[in-house]
C-alpha cells in the first residue's frame, strides 16, 4: 500500500517547497529510488531544474523533464524526472507533489507519496482536502512539521 507523507512547511513560500522537494529527492536518489515531481506548469519546471543543478555545488541530482525525456528518446529516463500531469513512465517509486495537484487516478501506482504543503491559504486547502481522501481510503498517513526559512 502506498505511503502518504505531508511534509508541512512553516512558510507560505513555494521557494522553500521547491528546495523542500530538492532535498528530498536527493535523499531518495542516495537510498536508490527513483523519484517524479509534479510542478504545476513548465515555468516551475524551470525553476526545479535550477536547484536540481545549483542547490549544493558538490552535488548535481540527475533529472530531466517528462517533455525533455520524449525529445530524446531516453530510455530509461532520468533517475528524478518533473512533470505537469500523470507520469507516463514505468517507474512506480516515489512521487512528490509540488503542484496541489490532484492526483488521484494514479498516485497509488507509486510506492510513497510526498505532498509539500505551504502556509500558502490554496495550499492548505488543497492539501486538507487531499488528506481527507487518502484517510478516508485507508491510507497510512504521515505528517513531518518543517521549518524552512524562504
Amino acid at each position: 500500500m502506498t505511503r502518504i507523507d505531508f511534509y508541512i512547511l512553516s512558510t507560505e513560500s513555494d521557494e522553500a517547497r521547491w528546495r523542500l522537494a530538492v532535498r528530498l529527492s536527493e535523499k531518495a536518489l542516495i537510498a536508490g529510488h527513483r523519484i517524479t515531481i509534479i510542478s504545476p506548469n513548465t515555468e516551475i519546471n524551470e525553476k526545479l531544474s535550477h536547484h536540481l543543478w545549483h542547490d549544493r555545488p558538490e552535488s548535481f541530482l540527475p533529472h530531466s523533464t517528462v517533455a525533455e525525456s520524449q525529445i530524446n528518446h531516453q530510455t530509461p529516463p532520468a533517475p528524478i524526472t518533473i512533470a505537469n500531469e500523470e507520469p507516463s513512465h514505468q517507474h512506480h517509486d516515489v512521487l512528490i507533489n509540488v503542484a496541489d495537484a490532484d492526483m488521484e487516478k494514479y498516485f497509488s501506482r507509486f510506492q510513497r507519496v510526498i505532498e509539500i504543503v505551504t502556509q500558502a491559504e490554496s495550499s492548505l486547502t488543497h492539501s486538507r482536502q487531499r488528506y481527507g481522501f487518502y484517510r478516508h481510503r485507508g491510507y497510512p498517513l504521515h505528517t513531518h512539521k518543517i521549518n524552512m526559512g524562504s
